[in-house]
This record gives structure tokens, sequence and C-alpha cells, in this order.
């Protein structure tokens, strides 16, 4: 044989070796896989809602038929929800799942999403990484409000108005006011969208009436009153 005919044919002999060693790697099984995702959620004011999560799964290449099992588990290790789906032959895709998420029910805190897919022939369980999330707590707003005065004769009316809860939160701290005026005091409380009236008189020729009024602890206001 001349050198170029055996060059020619190492070459041959290379290629086919390459292509048999392209062909098996292709057809050679690898183990099931899955991988969560979500974002995380926020309690709402009242009511349940629907928080979407996903899993992008693939079955393996020799699958007959498989069963997938998701767990959801609640921040006390409690079983917060299930889902299981069943399917046959090599398979790929995303699977999407909601949880039902209720105020009064449900717990702020770290879920975690956990589950397996079982695979046939050989009934074998392969976990997926487990996944957690936060489930924040209702917003909370502290009462606020302002404060007005009108002077009326011989003393002042004070108007007291709290703002209503904003949309999406629930109330907090209630709205204290304090009001301070010769050497005496009193107090309003306050729950969200109320409106109170102070009205203050003192005799003629007394002199000079500071009133002060704090907000939560804060001076907001000074009127002096002269009769």
């Amino acid at each position: 044989m001349t050198p170029t005919r055996f060059a020619a044919a190492l070459a041959m002999v290379l290629l086919t070796l390459c292509l048999s060693a392209a062909s098996a790697n292709a057809d050679e099984p690898y183990p099931p896989s899955g991988t969560f995702a979500t974002t995380n959620a926020q309690l709402k004011e009242s009511g349940c809602f629907y928080h979407r999560y996903t899993l992008a799964f693939d079955s393996g290449p020799m699958t007959e038929e498989w069963g997938i099992s998701i767990r959801v588990l609640a921040p006390d290790g409690t079983l917060a929800d299930i889902a299981s789906r069943l399917g046959s032959n090599w398979s790929r895709g995303t699977l999407a799942e909601d949880i039902l998420l209720c105020s009064s029910l449900d717990q702020p805190g770290t879920y975690t999403l956990t589950g397996f897919i079982t695979t046939w022939p050989g009934d074998v369980d392969t976990a997926f990484p487990p996944l957690t999330f936060e489930v924040l707590p209702v917003p909370v707003a502290d009462v606020t409000g302002t404060v007005a005065k009108r002077a009326t004769a011989g003393g002042a009316k004070l108007i007291f108005r709290s703002a209503p809860t904003p949309t999406g939160y629930v109330q907090g701290r209630r709205l204290t006011w304090k009001i301070t005026y010769d050497g005496r005091s009193k107090r309003i409380v306050q729950y969200a969208g109320e409106r109170d009236v102070l009205r203050l008189t003192f005799r003629p020729g007394t002199g000079k009436h500071p009133i002060r009024v704090y907000r939560n602890g804060a001076r907001v206001l000074k009127v002096v009153v002269r009769n």
C-alpha cells in the first residue's frame, strides 16, 4: 500500500470512530432534572389570591412513564399545598402551578418548594433542588392626621382629622394628640378616618393662654389666646 492510500484509509477509520462515538453519546441516557422558579409574594389586606410558580423539567431520554410530585412547605414546616403530574415517554417542558394564599389563614415568612420525579422503567425517584420564596406580611400604615385652629370669642377651636388607611394597607398604631394649656392637658386618640373638635374658652381679663398641641409626642402647633 502506498503512503497516500495508507493515509486515506487511516483518515476513514478515524472518521468512522468519531461518528460512532458521537452516536453513542447522543443515545446515552442521563438522569431526570428539574428547576423551580417563582417570585416573592405579599399578603393582601383581605381575601385570598393565587401565587404562581413553575417547574422546568426533563424526564430523561430512556423514560417510558413518569410522575412528578410537588410539595409547598409553610414557614413552620407544615404542608401548604401539593401538586402532581403524570406523563409518558421522554418529556421536556415547564409546569405552571398556583398556590392559594389567604391573609386570614396563611402565615408570612419563608416558604419552600420541594419535589421529585419518578421514572419508569426502574421506579427511580430523582429529587429537585428546593427553592425558597418569601410571603411578606400585609403592609401596615400607622394613623396620621392634621390639626387646624379657628379663633373663637374668648378662646380657640381645634379641629383634628385623621387620614383614612391607604388602600392595600391595614391600620397600625393609633394617632394620639395631647393638648396642654394653663397647666392642664387633654388627650385625644383617633383611629383612621376620624374627626374631633376641641373648644377652649377662657374668662375675659385673664391674659395670655398658650395652647400647645402634640402629635404622637411631637409638638405641631402653638396658639396663644389673649383675653
